[in-house]
């Protein structure tokens, strides 16, 4: 034998190749499901296509859908921020809330303040609630 190389038996060869053959198809199963994880980020299925406003009386849902805007956007980073700094800044939401219908869908639900008077100064009209 040469110096330095080391004689492996039957057996053991058969274990490394074992174990090499376990490392090679566990990096491959990781690069597959990064590959399928990828793929379903960008693919049009986990899109948003629906946005559905529930519990508005006095405001339309359409301008509430119009202000969310996130159509088109991958569900699973879709950003709620921007939207919701524009619709609380309607004096007449008092609360919102967003949630996923996993795969396409988005539901806005906005609680609406129950005006019992007006409190008028100059041009401005604020409503008053409990």
């Amino acid at each position: 034998a040469i110096q330095g190389d080391i004689l492996l038996d039957d057996v053991a060869r058969k274990r490394l190749a074992r174990s090499r053959m376990r490392r090679a198809l566990a990096i491959a199963a990781l690069i597959c499901t990064i590959a399928a994880v990828v793929a379903l980020y960008f693919s049009p299925l986990l899109r948003v296509h629906n946005v559905n406003v529930v519990g508005t009386v006095s405001i339309p849902p359409e301008d509430i859908a119009t202000l969310v805007d996130v159509d088109g956007q991958s569900m699973i980073a879709v950003d709620f921020s921007e939207a919701r700094e524009q619709i609380e800044a309607n004096p007449l939401v008092k609360g919102i809330a967003f949630e996923k219908h996993w795969p396409q869908t988005i539901e806005v639900t906005i609680v609406e303040r129950v005006t019992w008077g007006a409190w008028i100064v100059g041009e401005t009209s604020y409503a008053i609630d409990d």
